[in-house]
């Protein structure tokens, strides 16, 4: 399996198997299937110290991505492509929020972990949303990849600055 999930939280208590179902397929999407992901699950308390400690930001955020970028690999090795922190909580949270918006029908925790998946993946894969260009791309290639796991329309909120 190239997606390895690791649940260090004990807030919200559920089967991650789905979500590392849905993350290997969107690993297969992306043509990355031979790759490997960590995907590590935390809590909101633990999601603001690592912000503080490696983005200097003294609050939490939902996802972290730490891209290795080992490329000179043997032949028949798989591709490292680093690891996705997610706070569950905060995921939990925004999923709730995402809800209760106009359109936001049937959005669960699974879909928004989704979500938060598929951007750290983008950042793993060398995508960024620092200028409004960059972000517009990514936000459309989130879309297009979430569409493969429903029929609901995943949030945006480049626009908004908080992923920065």
């Amino acid at each position: 399996m190239p997606l390895f999930v690791n649940n260090r939280q004990r807030m919200i208590k559920a089967s991650w198997s789905e979500l590392e179902a849905r993350g290997n397929r969107l690993l297969s999407l992306l043509k990355e299937e031979r790759s490997e992901v960590g995907l590590t699950l935390v809590s909101d308390r633990k999601m603001k110290a690592l912000n503080r400690e490696f983005r200097q930001k003294n609050k939490t955020t939902d996802v972290l991505s730490f891209p290795l970028g080992a490329e000179d690999l043997p032949p028949g090795f798989p591709r490292v492509l680093g690891d996705i922190i997610i706070s569950v909580e905060r995921a939990s949270l925004q999923a709730e929020e995402r809800a209760q918006e106009p359109g936001g029908t049937g959005y669960s925790l699974l879909d928004e972990m989704t979500f938060l998946l598929i951007h750290g993946v983008l950042h793993l894969l060398g995508h960024d949303h620092l200028e409004d260009e960059e972000a517009e791309a990514m936000e459309e290639e989130e879309r297009r990849l979430f569409l493969h796991f429903g029929a609901t329309v995943p949030r945006t909120h480049h626009e908004e600055n908080e992923w920065n």
